[in-house]
């Protein structure tokens, strides 16, 4: 089973957690091992917000326009994030900062998924429906 409710709280899950890393990597970590544990971070938020944008955008949840209109804005201010980190050297201060306000945007985000559209998924589809969206956001990132 492909539950879109798991699959989005696993997301969350693995996002918060290479954070975590890439934090964790600060003190010790040059530029080339940031580099390796910011790229799986870096690959995981794009395809978690293009999966986001899908649902919303594509008309796969029905949600009232403005809340769509919302997400679909926090999901692009995430992804000039993930651009703005991207702009930087590996590990400088300007890096960091980037990083910093990223997992801000990130955690935004986060807080209104896990506040309202976890809860409205469950609340709107059955089963089965959460399944068959489970499998187009699955497909979505092969």
């Amino acid at each position: 089973m492909a539950d879109i409710v798991r699959l989005l709280q696993l997301d969350h899950h693995l996002v918060r957690s290479q954070f975590g890393d890439l934090y964790r990597a600060r003190a010790t970590a040059g530029p080339d091992e940031l580099d390796a544990a910011w790229r799986p971070l870096a690959s995981l938020l794009h395809s978690h917000l293009h999966g986001t944008r899908l649902l919303l955008a594509d008309r796969h949840v029905d949600v009232d326009e403005r809340r769509r209109q919302r997400l679909t804005a926090s999901a692009h201010h995430v992804v000039g994030g993930v651009d703005d980190v991207e702009r930087e050297g590996r590990g400088t201060e300007a890096w960091w900062a980037a990083v910093a306000e990223l997992r801000r945007r990130f955690t935004e985000v986060l807080v209104t998924s896990e506040e309202w559209l976890v809860d409205f998924l469950r609340a709107a589809l059955d089963d089965g429906q959460r399944d068959e969206l489970g499998q187009l956001w699955l497909e979505q990132r092969r």
